[in-house]
């Protein structure tokens, strides 16, 4: 079980425009969001505004609120950290999200024009609800 104590609010943005992310995931939410949720420091997780763009060539990621993100190693694969990663993206309402952390690894080392159209559209577009079929 993962307990989050001493939830606050990111520095200001004049403070502090960008981030070198530590172990990283990225949730897709229902709704089309691109959320980061990082662990900047030990035990110290970020979770981001939603992403306003995203430049996987240079591996840095804006978010709404202007602040920008360097991707610098592959997403988390640490049982632990990721754990604690999860429990954040579902304590800030992403409980239905998909993570497309690995897909994202994916564009950030070969462009986003080598992923299969399939990936890009796991990536980016919102889950639809399939039509019900009529009998």
């Amino acid at each position: 079980m993962v307990i989050l104590m001493n939830e606050r609010e990111a520095p200001s943005l004049e403070s502090q425009p960008s981030v070198r992310l530590g172990p990283w995931r990225v949730f897709r939410s229902v709704a089309g969001e691109l959320h980061i949720c990082s662990e900047l420091a030990p035990g110290q997780l970020r979770f981001t505004s939603a992403l306003s763009r995203m430049d996987f060539f240079a591996g840095v990621a804006v978010t709404s609120s202007g602040r920008e993100y360097t991707f610098l190693t592959p997403p988390a694969h640490d049982a632990d950290v990721q754990t604690m990663i999860e429990a954040m993206a579902v304590n800030c309402g992403l409980n239905i999200a998909v993570d497309v952390s690995d897909l994202w690894w994916k564009a950030i080392l070969h462009g986003p024009d080598a992923l299969p159209d399939t990936d890009l559209a796991v990536m980016m577009c919102p889950q639809r609800t399939p039509p019900t079929a009529r009998g």
